[in-house]
């Protein structure tokens, strides 16, 4: 999506276009989450499918979250 955003500012191609996947972490409590996977694709009803919540896509919303701020803020 960045992508798109600056190649709009830019007045380029872009690199690379926005398939309409996108993932969606649902936190219960501070050990347990659930993770809706969604596709959001031009022309279709959204689709997707849910996993129920448990400690290991927590772990996964945590390091999600860690990479984030790496990836944004650089190395803390």
């Amino acid at each position: 999506m960045v992508d798109a955003i600056a190649a709009r500012i830019n007045r380029s191609a872009g690199t690379r276009g926005y398939d309409g996947n996108g993932v969606c972490y649902v936190a219960f409590g501070p050990h347990r989450a659930a993770r809706l996977n969604i596709t959001f694709a031009a022309g279709a009803r959204p689709h997707g499918s849910y996993d129920v919540a448990s400690e290991t896509i927590a772990q996964e919303k945590k390091d999600y979250g860690v990479s984030r701020l790496r990836r944004w803020l650089g190395e803390a």
